[in-house]
């Protein structure tokens, strides 16, 4: 179902979609994420920018860890599992705000 997503995406076509606990082949799929958090825009931007994002934020993602994962859990109490420094932004929502 993907791929064909991809196939109408790569010929112009605009694609949304949600998904839930995607696959690290899934979530490299995708040209841009949308992360919501409690009813919030957490980040939106290319994928490939989400890691850096949440690093500047004071958060890291351990290399066995999935992307699409470590994306899910930054969005819940897990947050504090991935937190790098004491100073990492405990409000995710604002600190995208901050970046636009």
């Amino acid at each position: 179902v993907i791929k064909s997503l991809r196939v109408l995406a790569d010929a112009g076509i605009p694609v949304i979609c949600s998904l839930l606990q995607p696959s690290q082949e899934l979530y490299d799929q995708f040209d841009h994420v949308l992360l919501m958090n409690d009813r919030s825009v957490a980040y939106f931007g290319p994928t490939d920018e989400a890691l850096s994002h949440f690093e500047e934020a004071g958060y890291a993602c351990p290399d066995e860890k999935n992307i699409a994962e470590f994306l899910l859990d930054i969005c819940t109490d897990k947050k504090e599992n991935y937190a790098i420094s004491d100073d990492a932004e405990k409000n995710i929502n604002s600190f995208y705000r901050k970046s636009e």
